[in-house]
């Protein structure tokens, strides 16, 4: 049975907020200093349910249910202790040790961590202390440009780091020692003069970086002349792994009952300014790009974290980096939703600019994950060629083979060949109306306009007649386990019969719903939806007749070559049908003896293909 230290399990219980956990399963809301929900174990209507955070533990006053984070998930989920841990360690980012494994070295002993938490308080009280005096004048008046309340100023507990080593110098005569202090990023030692140590933080504006829980864990600090560099943060120690922090978490926590929208922007002055404007859920990554365990951190505080970056290349480029870093986590109601603000702006500068009202149009029309990445990845590319498409092609489904659940990645192949097709259909309906020299609008309101989005359809469609339909059909509802190897080509076949297009949803629906690929559930998932009649009229003798290989008895692996084989049959066969209607029309304006030609020799290899 697996064993796990305490020290592993305690920082699974630091990183996890225990009221998040806890909010999956039922409305968490604050009472003046209280967590409190109905009981996720019985039937309530008044809140009896507490949840002691700082305590890490719940208890209710109804049933008597009382635990902590691990005991909570064993009683809701049934789980055995192991399952737990896995699970929650996997939310905290945390690897599970193998046996016989160290631990790391942010394990400190209960003492040890009381001290450090101790020391970071002190440093915070100081560095506030600091710009209410003289020597924070500056910093001061950089915060009254920056439009900054004293109201916010105290809710992010902003200070002033002072020239020369005043902070250590203050807390060693509080008698905390040096080491600890150099240990918690506080002060260096001198690399000319070891043994000597100065502040990290000198003349710069303060901003106390908080753990999940609220408690000051480490510093930021902006430069406030000349000078490199602009932003400086404490370095990892055994309270601070940036990976693992999302910056303003405990302030955006308190206002997760009341459904405000969660805004990760690029910075402290990003999210002071978005807090002060009305924007309460603003948090921010603490590095340059944001990482898994942060994505998992901000889905406990929204199902669709919103990412807001800065407006120029480099906000884009990592919004994209953010979509990248979210596609193998992503799991069923949990996603990332995009905002691109104007060239050159942030949240900051436009709550200045009194333009909030902008910010809430933009945050509330915010793009879908699978939308960031069609209009990042199509982004001035060039589709002229087979193999252009080709390329584009296996570049987004060289994206979503990164997606773990199956029926995420399922949904998401199923949007992508959706948007592919239309794409391309559009832009053969655009070249097909430049050609001819028309002026017509985008949506195609004239007659002409619908003739020519019809063409382009049949393009970019395999046409198949009613017995190969069958075909096609039977080989799949008798042998369902080919269908994650032919989708994409099940997906471009062109119905004219309504009915088989119900039945081609219902289908596509059931794999991305990852239910079991096996003929009698399938089956029964559709006469469930009414499509018995029109099932029975595929697999029957009448299409096994012309088609043994699509008997239920038939090997898989000959089915699947078979069906493969068919399909490409019909796509040489629409490919010069679709030949054909750009002759006919080349024809009509140009009646010329070669097109004419071209115009014989296509109808004799249809009418071949045809016997």
């Amino acid at each position: 049975m697996a064993t796990f230290s305490s020290s592993f399990l305690d920082q699974i219980r630091r990183r996890l907020s225990l009221a998040d956990v806890i909010g999956r399963y039922a409305t968490v809301q604050k009472r003046g200093s209280n967590l409190l929900a109905c009981c996720p174990f019985h039937k309530e209507k008044t809140p009896s349910f507490y949840i002691y955070e700082e305590d890490g533990h719940y208890h209710c006053y109804g049933c008597k249910a009382h635990g902590d984070v691990f005991a909570f998930l064993m009683e809701k989920k049934g789980y055995t202790f192991p399952e737990v841990v896995e699970e929650l360690a996997g939310q905290a980012g945390l690897q599970i040790p193998r046996d016989g494994e160290s631990d790391r070295k942010d394990n400190l002993a209960k003492e040890q961590r009381e001290l450090f938490h101790e020391i970071m308080e002190q440093a915070a009280k100081f560095y506030e202390k600091q710009l209410l005096s003289n020597r924070g004048s500056q910093a001061k008046r950089y915060i009254d440009n920056r439009g900054i309340t004293p109201k916010t100023q105290k809710i992010f507990r902003l200070g002033y780091a002072p020239r020369g080593n005043v902070l250590s110098e203050h807390l060693q005569g509080l008698t905390y020692k040096i080491d600890d202090l150099k240990t918690l990023g506080l002060v260096k030692e001198s690399r000319d003069r070891p043994g000597e140590h100065y502040d990290n933080f000198r003349d710069r504006l303060i901003f106390p970086i908080w753990d999940n829980r609220g408690k000051v864990i480490a510093f930021g600090g902006r430069i406030l002349g000349a000078g490199e560099p602009k932003y400086l943060n404490s370095p990892e120690t055994p309270l601070y792994h940036k990976g693992h922090i999302v910056y303003g978490y405990h302030l955006a926590r308190e206002y997760k009952a009341k459904e405000a929208p969660v805004i990760c922007s690029e910075g402290y002055m990003d999210v002071i300014a978005l807090h002060q404007g009305g924007f309460k859920g603003a948090v921010a990554p603490l590095g340059t790009a944001i990482t898994e365990s942060q994505v998992r951190l901000l889905w406990c505080l929204h199902k669709e974290p919103i990412i807001c970056l800065d407006g120029d290349s480099a906000g884009e480029k990592a919004a994209f980096r953010a979509l990248e870093i979210a596609l193998p986590v992503l799991q069923a109601g949990h996603s990332l939703r995009f905002v691109s603000l104007p060239p050159g702006e942030d949240p900051d500068t436009l709550i200045q600019a009194g333009k909030g009202s902008l910010l809430q149009n933009l945050y509330e029309t915010a793009s879908p994950l699978v939308e960031k990445l069609w209009n990042t990845t199509i982004a001035g590319v060039s589709l002229d060629t087979p193999e252009q498409k080709a390329a584009l092609r296996k570049k987004l489904f060289g994206f979503l083979g990164k997606i773990r659940d199956g029926s995420v990645r399922t949904g998401y192949e199923f949007d992508i060949n959706a948007r592919m097709r239309a794409h391309l259909r559009q832009l053969s309906a655009d070249k097909y109306n430049q050609e001819r020299g028309h002026s017509v609008k985008r949506h195609f309101q004239s007659s002409f306009a619908r003739q020519a989005s019809a063409k382009a359809t049949a393009l970019y469609s395999i046409n198949v007649n009613d017995l190969q339909t069958r075909i096609l059909f039977a080989c799949i509802l008798n042998h369902p386990g080919i269908l994650s190897d032919v989708e994409h080509e099940f997906m471009e076949i062109n119905f004219e019969n309504s009915a088989f297009m119900t039945l081609r949803e219902e289908i596509m629906q059931y794999l991305f719903d990852g239910l079991k690929l096996d003929k009698v559930s399938l089956n029964n998932h559709l006469y469930g939806k009414g499509l018995r009649d029109t099932v029975e009229s595929i697999c029957n003798a009448s299409t096994y007749t012309h088609a043994r290989f699509a008997q239920p008895t038939e090997n898989q692996d000959v089915v699947l070559e078979n069906w493969r084989r068919m399909w490409h049959f019909c796509q040489g066969k629409s490919a010069l049908e679709q030949d054909l209607l750009v002759v006919r029309d080349q024809l009509g304006l140009d009646p010329t003896t070669e097109n004419f030609s071209k115009l014989k020799r296509l109808q004799e290899e249809i009418a071949l293909l045809k016997n």
